[in-house]
């Protein structure tokens, strides 16, 4: 995100400045975000979960992912999104808060720990620091110059992080009903079984949390490597079939124009957690 905002075209004039690791001033609380760590658990691609544990958890997932277009929610939802940037040896560079304002890092010509940089074009060498504007002059070309070696040669590394939780109510889901001795029922015709599940609608109350996070680093060949990765995590207020939580990660790994994607889901049922792949 950085780069296309930053890097618009070649700057018509650059002033040099020098960047440095110096410890920095007392930072900024916009400083203060830490970024959500989510990590895939490990599962055998061919442990494929049960057809009803597989359908009940596509349903609890496909209501939270569109939870925006269900009539009856909760009255608010909280919701948190950052982005920090790394040097090389793992040091913050800047931070940008929910409110899209870049907060320094790290002393870096003009540019100094702890300042707030908000509306640039870099192009057109114009920039807000500390809530002064600063346009078509050489000052504002100078933060223009410091902000574009900040974010494209000192930073190597950024992750960007939300989370929003809630609760739904009322949220109808089918689930397959089972015979005695837990199998799916399906209806037959002339004593042939039909492939549609007998289904009962029931509703739920749930708790969720959706957590991601996307890693952007660039790798000795050239090539941009970007690591999204997305939890969600529905907690039932009633179980239902027995199953109180299921967590569904989704995790995609792209460089060089290939992606590698992982997909897992895992739920407790009956007090015994279980991880499977998910396709």
């Amino acid at each position: 995100m950085k780069k296309l905002l930053v890097i618009l075209s070649a700057m018509l004039m650059i002033v040099a400045v020098s960047c440095s690791n110096d410890t920095p001033a007392a930072p900024s609380a916009g400083l203060d975000g830490t970024d959500i760590t989510i990590t895939v658990p490990t599962v055998d691609e061919d442990n494929v979960a049960p057809p009803v544990e597989a359908y009940i958890v596509t349903e609890l997932v496909n209501q939270v992912m569109n939870i925006d277009q269900i009539g009856e929610v909760s009255g608010t939802y909280e919701s948190v999104y950052f982005e920090n940037g790394y040097d090389a040896d793992g040091n913050k560079t800047y931070a940008v808060d929910g409110e899209g304002s870049y907060i320094i890092a790290v002393d870096c010509g003009l540019l100094k720990a702890g300042d707030e940089v908000t509306n640039f074009d870099i192009n057109n060498e114009t920039i807000t620091v500390n809530g002064r504007e600063y346009m078509n002059s050489d000052t504002a070309a100078a933060y223009c110059a410091d902000l574009d070696k900040l974010l494209n040669e000192l930073t190597v590394r950024s992750v960007t992080s939300s989370e929003t939780s809630g609760t739904a109510r009322r949220i109808k889901v089918h689930v397959p009903v089972l015979d005695e001795e837990g199998n799916l029922t399906y209806e037959t015709v002339e004593g042939e079984p039909v492939q549609q599940v007998v289904v009962e609608t029931v509703s739920m109350t749930f708790d969720y949390l959706l957590q991601t996070s996307s890693i952007d680093s660039t790798m000795a060949n050239g090539f941009s490597k970007v690591e999204d990765t997305f939890k969600v995590t529905v907690d039932l207020r009633e179980p239902v079939m027995g199953i109180s939580s299921v967590a569904c990660y989704s995790s995609t790994v792209s460089s060089g124009g290939a992606d590698l994607r992982t997909y897992v889901i895992e739920f407790t049922r009956d007090g015994e957690t279980s991880t499977y792949a998910y396709y």
